[in-house]
C-alpha cells in the first residue's frame, strides 16, 4: 500500500492511505485538524495536549488524501 498523501507545512503523514485516527509525521508529530487549522503533539513533550502548528497563521492539511 502507499503512504497517506496528507501534509501540513513540510511535514507529511507516514501512515498508510485510508488510516483511521490522527495523521502521524515521520517520527516527530501527531496531527489533526481543529478550529480550521492543524494541531500537533510533539512526542518528545510530556503531557502535551496539542498546540496549533505554525501559530495563529497556521494552515490546513493539503495533499491528495485530505478528507
Amino acid at each position: 500500500m502507499r503512504k497517506c498523501d496528507t501534509y501540513w507545512g513540510s511535514h507529511g503523514c507516514n501512515l498508510q492511505v485510508g488510516h483511521e485516527g490522527n495523521h502521524k509525521c515521520y517520527g516527530c508529530y501527531e496531527a489533526w485538524e481543529k478550529d480550521g487549522q492543524v494541531w500537533i503533539i510533539d512526542p518528545e513533550s510530556k503531557g502535551d495536549k496539542g498546540r496549533p502548528y505554525g501559530g495563529p497563521d497556521a494552515f490546513g492539511f493539503y495533499g491528495d488524501d485530505v478528507k
